[in-house]
């Protein structure tokens, strides 16, 4: 009668344990990234009686040796913000605060200032993970890097203009007279573009396209009234079929030109994709310069990528998220926030680019996985096995009591 006082004792503090698994749950339903714990039963034998009739248990007690984290994936939620992501299959993203790494499937980030630099973190201050190489094929990361942002573009020169879809119309007529950017008769055809200097101050170019002989043209460059390469046009040669075949008498298609006054730095000029048909002018121009621009929006994509989208006009694809994957996910500790970690280092983690192995769901977040019917039913449950071992207990206490007063 004794020892069923300690089962049952037992027995409601284990229970009690369970309700907590079980509040905890339910607290989290709406917890981003949350997973739900299971705890694992198990008796834990007590005393044994041994005679010539066998072995027979007398005892036992009951206990949560484990508590397992399930892992299945909850429902994803469509946001409207830009740094909400998703993970669409297995894997973990990978956060830290500079020292440990924390693995977690809450994709709710922000931008978070630190010192001069701008980072992207989780919304109490963990830096994510990613890599700079943005196609970063599907091969193990051994280096992860917090993302940083910038949130100005600083300017850039111009060092390449790069003509496409650019036609020189064949059935053009000769032109005699001494070019003249003044006078429209000495050339074909003109139009513009922009140039930017380091400081980020634009300009305006000029380019003159002036037919000297079947199949040949002359190519000028200027700013205002400074005509950069008058003394030494640009000679563009087609053959029969209108293609291009030389740039100054050398098959190369690009040659380096000095904008003296507007440009510190010599600018490489491509034709390759420069044609001679019977078809109207047309002139389209590549160029790599740009002015100071101000960070205005950022995107991640289905494979992690993220981009940056400035206001003046640049978008550039700055960072790539990493996934982490485990061997035994059940290795992982739960440390609450919905975040885990490998304390023991058993999980054996391994570091992947995202959008190989899983993909990811933008402007989206993955709800809790807890099923809160499913909870309800363990509640009332647990609260009937310990309804049950309280009553055990009274009547252990009342058999007792009556077992004292045989003796009267």
């Amino acid at each position: 009668m004794i020892s069923a006082f300690f089962v049952s004792a037992n027995t409601l503090s284990t229970e009690t344990q369970d309700l907590t698994l079980i509040s905890d749950n339910i607290a989290n339903v709406n917890t981003i990234g949350y997973k739900e714990k299971t705890p694992v039963f198990s008796s834990i034998l007590n005393e044994v009686v041994t005679s010539n009739a066998g072995t027979l248990e007398v005892g036992s007690y009951v206990d949560i040796p484990q508590t397992l984290n399930n892992f299945s994936q909850g429902i994803l939620m469509q946001t409207d913000q830009p740094l909400n992501v998703a993970i669409t299959g297995p894997g973990f993203f990978i956060v830290s605060d500079g020292e440990n790494y924390y693995y977690t499937r809450n994709g709710e980030f922000k931008l978070t200032k630190d010192g001069d630099k701008v980072y992207i973190t989780t919304p109490d201050g963990l830096k994510v993970l990613g890599t700079s190489d943005i196609k970063a094929p599907l091969i193990e990361l051994t280096n992860l890097s917090p993302i940083e942002i910038s949130y100005a573009l600083p300017p850039k020169a111009t060092t390449y203009v790069n003509f496409y879809q650019t036609n020189l119309e064949a059935a053009a007529p000769i032109k005699v007279d001494p070019f003249d950017p003044n006078n429209p008769d000495s050339y074909n055809y003109s139009g513009s573009f922009k140039v930017y200097d380091a400081k980020g101050n634009a300009y305006s170019v000029e380019v003159y396209f002036k037919k000297i002989e079947n199949e040949k043209w002359q190519v000028y460059f200027g700013s205002g009234e400074t005509i950069f390469n008058k003394d030494n046009p640009i000679t563009l040669e087609f053959d029969s079929t209108g293609k291009l075949i030389a740039v100054n008498g050398s098959p190369s298609t690009q040659v380096t030109l000095n904008f003296e006054r507007i440009l510190n730095n010599p600018v490489n000029i491509d034709f390759r994709e420069v044609t001679s048909w019977s078809y109207n002018f047309t002139m389209q121009i590549e160029t790599d310069g740009y002015p100071l621009g101000e960070l205005t929006s950022l995107g991640i994509s289905k494979e992690g990528i993220i981009n940056a989208s400035y206001s003046n006009g640049i978008s550039k694809n700055i960072a790539r998220l990493a996934l982490a994957y485990f061997a035994d996910e059940q290795a992982l500790t739960d440390i609450g926030g919905a975040r885990f970690v490998d304390i023991l280092k058993n999980a054996s983690p391994k570091y992947f680019p995202a959008g190989y192995v899983s993909s990811l769901l933008p402007r989206a977040l993955e709800a809790s996985n807890v099923d809160l019917g499913k909870e309800i039913i363990n509640l009332i449950k647990a609260q009937r096995v310990y309804q049950a071992n309280a009553k055990a207990l009274t009547t252990s206490d009342e058999m007792v009591v009556d077992a004292l007063g045989l003796k009267r």
